[in-house]
């Protein structure tokens, strides 16, 4: 996948100079996160997205958009009388390509990588401690979305994010986990 990634990226830097319009721009957004797995979650947690996008547009409909982002993702959890929330904190590429439908108003999806920078767990008793082990490092996932382009620049944005990988490494617990993130951004397309 990161050989994919990469390709992707090249061949995207490559076709810059070829292409009509390039955009680049920051973005940044509220992420509503949960973990799917059974048992089931105690619910979301809210989060937040920020990083830069970058956007090809190769003609009057179709762009390809690959995006680098800090993202704040996890669950509430409970376990008999004790609540606790999981945070995981990603660092993730995805690469949506773009259909325009009327003027700003377009459909998105695509694959995305994410890459795990830390893990932590507050369990109202003992405190915020360490669980990296029992999470993997990586996570592939699934996105759809629909955005809104203004002409001079602002774009407003809701994506939903499936995750397609099974996140839990733990020897404890052999349940499998996925990410689900549903998140509302804003940002800027120069």
């Amino acid at each position: 996948m990161k050989k994919i990634l990469l390709s992707v990226t090249a061949l995207m830097a490559f076709n810059v100079a070829q292409a009509q319009d390039f955009r680049i721009g920051p973005k940044f957004g509220l992420n509503f996160a949960n973990i799917r797995s059974e048992p089931k979650t105690d619910g979301a947690i809210i989060g937040y997205t920020a990083g830069a996008i970058g956007e090809l547009v190769l003609n009057e409909t179709i762009s390809i958009q690959t995006e680098i982002l800090y993202s704040t993702q996890g669950a509430k959890l409970a376990d008999g009388g004790t609540r606790s929330e999981i945070g995981l904190n990603y660092l993730i590429i995805p690469i949506m390509f773009k259909y325009y439908i009327k003027d700003g108003l377009n459909i998105e999806a695509g694959p995305q990588y994410g890459r795990l920078l830390s893990v932590e767990s507050d369990d109202n008793m003992t405190g915020l401690f360490d669980v990296w082990d029992s999470y993997k490092d990586s996570d592939i996932s699934f996105n759809a979305g629909v955005e809104y382009y203004f002409d001079w620049g602002m774009f407003v944005q809701a994506r939903y994010s499936v995750g397609l990988t099974d996140i839990n490494d733990s020897a404890l617990f052999e349940n499998e986990k996925y990410n689900n993130v549903f998140s509302l951004s804003v940002g800027l397309k120069l």
